[in-house]
């Protein structure tokens, strides 16, 4: 009670003392306001530079007016007190009395604004930039949401809308809040809520620049909803796969896309180049975590404005074709020495997770040989990946012929008539590649090989089945018979020389006639032999393939009867063995049993010899 009594002795005795001298300076001023405010809840507080307390006093609840006094010559602060969310201009006056000097003109306090203030839930270290405007759209102000999702804006009585500012990276699960500001502060109710953010996506090739024309595919668990997409925004069509949701975007000219609106979480980001463009053949892919699949996995909240896609691999396309331009399938193809894949039925193959640079790609099939491919892999990569031989296989053999090694074939290239040699090798095989294209095959030997020579078109594959067979005398069986013919033509032109002119010419005709008939006569003869010997020949061929088909299946009985007998003996030699093993044991045993007799015939003599020892023992005593 003391205490009190004397702080409040402390606090009026300079009032008192100033009163009493007759110096108060009275500081007046107005709370002034274009709308209806309850000016008793108003307070005008007098402060020292140094913030301490010296007066309070209450305005007119009528007008506003208010009145200070003032003792002590020095500097002040007036401030206005007003409930929450009042705003006024100025905050405070700052005057200094020097004697009767200091408050001659009015202190006035305006009121300029009342505050609307409100809260995004899971708005916390967002930074989402809001805007209220009026009924015509015209923005009144701007703020930002602060760390705790708390936000505020200064403004008076009248119709306003809330809204995200434009290019805002967050959505809320209103597009808008509309609403009223009266003659009161207002807390805006019910709180919203941050229901996605906006993140852009930017692709590039591999040398970092901006790629155009791109389509970034995003990759959700659940659907994305769309309602509260901005009216300028892209609204792709979902694809659906069992649980997985897909979204395709476009690149724009500076390589980048924005997606509004991703509800927080993770995604999977790819991207593929535009096919329409260059890339008929080439395909990217673009990734920076995931080399084998491509893909990029980005977590969406506040804190993710944009992310990078690089290119880093590509899927390469390609076809083989025959020379005639059929596809050509089963063809390994390889990159950089190294096996990738295998062409199919219709001659394409892939080469997937191609990396950036140069490469060189290889086709291999037997009995054709392609050119190798060099190429530079990029995203500016034209042109078409073609697989074509250049060389494809000619293969044949003679057969029943007295020679068959180091017989020489004559190619002849046609039209142009280019000539090529071979020989064959000692199994009378030969095996060569040329370029595709029409060909004559002609042997060359002191034989008669037939056919004599053979016109063939290399486009489609190789040509692995010629076949040359040997005939035997015939060009000496031909000759003699060619100088029989010519000898009894001679004979009987001899004899009708010999005629009278009538009867010789008669006969002139008559023998040129028969001539003629004779040598057709000769003719078919000689078509009939040639036509039996080669039916000859053709049956000795096939008498000798049975041979050899018997004597292949003779060998392979023998084979068979062989395996038998080996597999006989070596059954033998295994009871052998087990035999040996158990006359082994037996002998084993038997030595066991020696040793176990001869022991106890030890023990016997033993025994005998104490036996004979203890009774001549006995004897010696008894005579004793």
């Amino acid at each position: 009670m003391f205490f009190y009594l004397l702080n409040c002795y402390l606090f009026l005795l300079p009032f008192v003392a100033h009163t009493i001298s007759g110096k108060v300076i009275s500081c007046e001023g107005n709370v002034n306001s274009d709308i209806y405010l309850d000016f008793s809840l108003i307070k005008i507080n007098l402060y020292t530079l140094k913030g301490d307390l010296k007066y309070v006093t209450d305005c007119n609840p009528k007008n506003g007016n208010f009145l200070i006094p003032i003792y002590i010559d020095g500097e002040y602060l007036i401030k206005i007190i007003a409930p929450d969310g009042y705003f006024f201009d100025p905050e405070l006056h700052k005057i200094e009395v020097i004697g009767q000097n200091g408050c001659s003109k009015e202190l006035n306090f305006n009121l300029f604004g009342l505050k609307i203030s409100g809260k995004v839930l899971n708005g916390q270290d967002s930074s989402l930039d809001l805007q209220l405007s009026n009924q015509d759209g015209k923005l009144i102000e701007r703020t930002v949401v602060d760390e705790n999702g708390n936000y505020n804006f200064i403004t008076k009585p009248g119709k306003y809308e809330i809204s995200p500012i434009s290019g805002s990276a967050q959505c809320l699960s209103q597009s808008s809040v509309k609403l009223e500001v009266g003659t009161v502060p207002m807390k805006i109710k019910p709180d919203i809520r941050i229901e996605g953010h906006s993140l852009t996506v930017k692709v590039k090739d591999e040398e970092g620049e901006s790629f155009q024309g791109a389509t970034v595919i995003l990759q959700s668990d659940k659907e994305i909803k769309s309602e509260n997409l901005p009216i300028t925004s892209e609204r792709p069509q979902p694809h659906n796969e069992g649980q997985k949701w897909f979204y395709e975007f476009k690149t724009n000219y500076s390589g980048s896309t924005l997606i509004n609106c991703l509800p927080p979480g993770k995604y999977i980001l790819n991207a593929i180049a535009n096919k329409q463009k260059v890339f008929s053949l080439i395909e990217p892919l673009f990734n920076n975590i995931d080399p084998l699949f491509g893909e990029r996995i980005v977590e969406v909240n506040s804190k993710t404005p944009e992310v990078t896609i690089y290119v880093n691999y590509f899927n390469l396309f390609g076809n083989v074709f025959t020379a005639k331009g059929s596809p050509l399938g089963h063809v390994t193809i390889k990159l950089d020495g190294e096996f990738k894949t295998i062409s199919d039925e219709g001659g394409k193959f892939i080469l997937t997770n191609v990396s950036p640079g140069s490469h060189v790609i290889k086709a291999e099939k037997e009995h054709f040989e392609f050119n190798r491919l060099h190429l530079h892999v990029s995203t500016k990569m034209i042109g078409q990946i073609k697989f074509s031989p250049n060389r494809i296989s000619i293969c044949g053999q003679i057969l029943l012929a007295e020679e068959i090694d180091g017989i020489s074939f004559q190619i002849s290239y046609l039209p142009d008539n280019l000539h090529s040699l071979l020989s064959t090798n000692f199994e009378g095989k030969f095996c060569s590649m040329f370029k595709p294209g029409r060909y004559k095959i002609k042997p060359i030997s002191s034989m008669f090989l037939y056919p004599n020579q053979i016109e063939l078109v290399l486009n489609e594959g190789p040509i692995l089945d010629l076949k040359f067979i040997q005939q035997k005398n015939t060009s000496i069986t031909t000759e003699t018979r060619q100088t029989s013919m010519h000898e009894a033509m001679m004979n009987v032109l001899t004899i009708v020389s010999s005629w009278g002119s009538i009867v010789q010419t008669w006969m002139a005709f008559f023998g040129a006639v028969m001539a003629i008939l004779g040598l057709l006569v000769c003719v078919s003869i000689f078509l009939y032999q040639t036509i039996n010997e080669m039916r000859s020949g053709i049956s000795r061929i096939e008498t000798e393939q049975t041979q050899m088909r018997n004597g292949q299946t003779q060998m392979r009985t023998q084979m068979r009867n062989d395996r038998i007998q080996l597999r006989a003996l070596r059954n033998g030699q295994d009871q052998m063995r087990t035999e040996m093993n158990s006359m082994r044991t037996r002998m084993r045993n038997d030595r066991i049993q020696l040793r176990a007799l001869r022991n106890g015939q030890d023990q016997m003599r033993t025994q005998m010899r104490d036996d004979m020892l203890r009774v001549s023992n006995a004897i010696q005593s008894l005579q004793k």
